[in-house]
């Protein structure tokens, strides 16, 4: 017979308004962390290893989506506050993420390595696509304004 304990714990619904806005900044400083890393890492270290990078997105989503969802059911009204909060710092980090020159260069630097030592010829076409757009997403966010 099949074992009825579920493989995790119901989410809780119980959070103070302390909890949700610290969590949110936790959240959010440790993914700024792991972009720190990557922005430190030398020209020549540089990879399209984007695992920490994509794990530090999705933690931060699965702390902060559901904080978010405060705004449709709390009675309370500086709960639904600090949720709507949530959503403001989550999306201002996201713009901001997007837009941070030194991931942009380190996106460059890896897809410049990847040509030289002769990668870029054994990958498929979908990690071609995947590298390619890493790249252009910065053009399409407006990084390349020689204006600014």
């Amino acid at each position: 017979m099949a074992s009825l304990t579920p493989p995790q714990a119901a989410p809780k619904w119980n959070h103070t308004l302390e909890e949700v806005l610290s969590a949110i900044k936790w959240a959010l400083l440790q993914n700024n962390a792991v972009s720190d890393e990557v922005v430190a890492l030398l020209e020549v270290e540089c990879n399209f290893e984007i695992l920490p990078l994509a794990n530090a997105e999705a933690e931060g989503f699965i702390i902060c989506e559901p904080l978010g969802f405060y705004q449709n059911i709390s009675t309370s009204k500086e709960l639904r506050d600090a949720s709507n909060q949530v959503e403001v710092l989550q999306r201002d980090f996201n713009v901001e993420e997007s837009m941070r020159l030194g991931i942009f260069k380190a996106k460059v630097a890896a897809e410049k390595n990847l040509h030289e030592s002769g990668e870029w010829e054994k990958l498929n076409d979908e990690q071609h696509m995947l590298r390619t757009m890493l790249v252009r997403n910065w053009d399409l966010d407006g990084g390349s304004c020689e204006v600014c």
